[in-house]
């Protein structure tokens, strides 16, 4: 690719000390069928403090893709090093993915198909688990499905309207909300938004520890800024308008019953709904019936978690969601 031609996608990823993962990202891509001289790919390192900095330089002299890397002095967030990393990048699509997602070999082809030379259309492709990983009670991945909430693991966006729309919302200091925000304001300028089976990609399967479950379950506190800002995703992100999951209305009532419960046996009745919810209708997975038994309380930990965080997401947010 010469120095005056521009790509047809830019691909921006940023990251933060993971570079075993970014590894793989690279390699994902270095697999594409799309030309190499028809895409570049753009990495902003937001602050790391791992081996990442030393790794973007060595991509620098990639054989065969066009790689340039960026150092934020100090971490700010993904919004901040999205940004960045559009500023620097030279399409007019700009394809976001995760250091720790795996791309198939005809994702940026599928992107451009979806495109389909429309410069008002946002493209979501779908996301999936990695395959070959076993499932427990506190895994975290990610499933991507249809194209209503912009995960920037696999979403596509025309470069105008990002630029009309100022970028990521950098007050969104943690990931998570972020992405939605930007998809949905674009919607409401009058884009229009499509979902690319085709453009798969694959998302890592990460720990089986409640340490991790629970600092997941804290990082959700901007979600109230994007209720407050979109109220129209009270219909399909929230449950019965108000709360964030299902779990969280039986999570609130086993919290009263086990409080009430102290003075009037009776009142722990009331754990009854949060038991059958994570016991029946919807069950964390597990290899196990006594795996199953024994992480329940983590499991019970981690709802109360997530609902206490939209507490304080409502409080951020002003706006009320449990």
């Amino acid at each position: 690719m010469s120095p005056t031609t521009a790509p047809r996608v830019s691909v921006v990823v940023s990251t933060y000390n993971r570079v075993d993962e970014l590894r793989g990202l690279i390699g994902a891509l270095e697999a594409q069928t799309l030309p190499a001289d028809q895409f570049e790919v753009v990495i902003v390192d937001d602050g790391s403090t791992d081996a990442t900095p030393t790794f973007l330089a060595e991509l620098a002299d990639h054989p065969t893709m066009t790689v340039t890397g960026m150092v934020n002095a100090v971490n700010s967030g993904p919004a901040v090093g999205r940004n960045n990393g559009v500023k620097a990048a030279r399409a007019d699509v700009i394809a976001f993915t995760d250091d720790d997602c795996r791309p198939v070999p005809e994702w940026l082809e599928e992107i451009l198909r979806a495109v389909d030379g429309h410069d008002d259309r946002i493209v979501v492709g779908r996301v999936e688990p990695l395959p070959g990983h076993t499932f427990g009670p506190f895994t975290r991945t990610l499933r991507v499905d249809d194209a209503e909430y912009f995960q920037t693991a696999n979403t596509t966006f025309p470069r105008a309207w990002f630029e009309r729309a100022g970028g990521f919302d950098e007050s969104y200091r943690r990931p998570g909300g972020e992405d939605t925000d930007l998809g949905l304001r674009l919607l409401e300028e009058g884009a229009h938004a499509v979902f690319a089976e085709r453009a798969l990609v694959r998302h890592a399967v990460s720990g089986n520890d409640l340490g991790g479950a629970l600092r997941l379950a804290r990082r959700w506190i901007d979600i109230g800024r994007v209720v407050r800002r979109h109220p129209q995703v009270r219909d399909t992100l929230l449950h019965r308008r108000l709360f964030w999951k299902r779990s969280h209305p039986p999570t609130l009532l086993a919290v009263v019953a086990l409080a009430a419960g102290i003075g009037w046996r009776p009142a722990l009745l009331g754990v009854v709904p949060w038991l059958y919810h994570r016991g029946v209708s919807s069950p964390a997975p597990h290899r196990s019936r006594r795996e199953h038994l024994a992480s329940l309380p983590g499991v019970f930990l981690v709802d109360v978690t997530e609902v206490a965080t939209m507490v304080r997401a409502s409080v951020r947010g002003r706006t009320l969601l449990l």
